[in-house]
């Protein structure tokens, strides 16, 4: 007991803090030195990219990119296309040329991929049938062709005041019609109540040529029964062109 009583009573021992706080320095050193801090020089502050069109470099377009860095030199790349096709590409570094070797291309590639980002996954497209064009429609028949006009020119062809200025025979210019002839059918009698259900009226000026000189008729008139014209007014009068 005499043995034991005094160790029960000294006053314990104080740790030396002294030798812990370097010891958690040394540890905080070592995990910076294997994390392998980057230093503030290759930290990217600011980039700006810059184009004239998307998709790939065609004449008369651009594209340009700046990247400042903190504590390192400001970075500057443009290429063009002039409207020849030729390429002309310029790298500087705080406004200084510099020449575009491997490092500068890597470097280049790693901002480009940063200013345009991953592309965009487009959906492909539905094939649309496109629907078939309509058919064009029939041209109508001419006015020349139907039996009532050449009917009717046939009849001022003949007419004894065309033949006697004009001799025999007398033939018409058609590049001289200036006028309307109106055609109608049994249709157009159902429809609008015309007396005649198949017949015609006309009014118009045109130049006959024969032999002996040219004159020009001026005609209105309109079809009676069995589909014959009938004048209400015809003037025939020398023509000199």
């Amino acid at each position: 007991m005499r043995r034991i009583s005094p160790l029960l009573s000294s006053t314990p021992a104080r740790p030396n803090w002294r030798w812990l706080g370097l010891l958690l320095l040394l540890l905080c050193s070592g995990t910076l030195l294997a994390m392998q801090v980057v230093p503030p020089a290759s930290i990217l502050i600011n980039l700006h990219s810059d184009a004239s069109s998307q998709g790939a470099l065609t004449p008369g377009n651009f594209r340009e990119y700046t990247a400042s860095y903190l504590g390192a030199k400001q970075r500057h790349y443009r290429i063009e296309m002039d409207a020849a096709g030729q390429v002309r590409e310029t790298y500087t570094e705080d406004g200084a040329a510099v020449p575009l070797d491997a490092s500068v291309r890597s470097w280049l590639r790693s901002v480009s991929t940063m200013a345009d980002g991953p592309p965009e996954a487009t959906p492909p497209l539905s094939p649309v049938a496109e629907p078939p064009e309509p058919p064009e429609p029939p041209e109508p028949p001419a006015l020349a062709d139907s039996v009532e006009f050449r009917a009717l020119m046939q009849q001022l062809q003949s007419d004894p005041q065309v033949l006697a200025r004009t001799g025999q025979p007398a033939a018409l210019t058609r590049s001289t019609f200036h006028g309307r002839v109106h055609l109608w059918g049994a249709r157009d009698f159902h429809l609008w109540g015309i007396d005649d259900p198949v017949g015609g009226k006309a009014s118009f000026r045109m130049t006959f040529v024969g032999p002996q000189g040219r004159v020009e008729v001026a005609y209105a008139g309109r079809t009676g029964a069995g589909g014959v014209w009938q004048a209400e007014s015809l003037e025939v009068v020398p023509s000199s062109h």
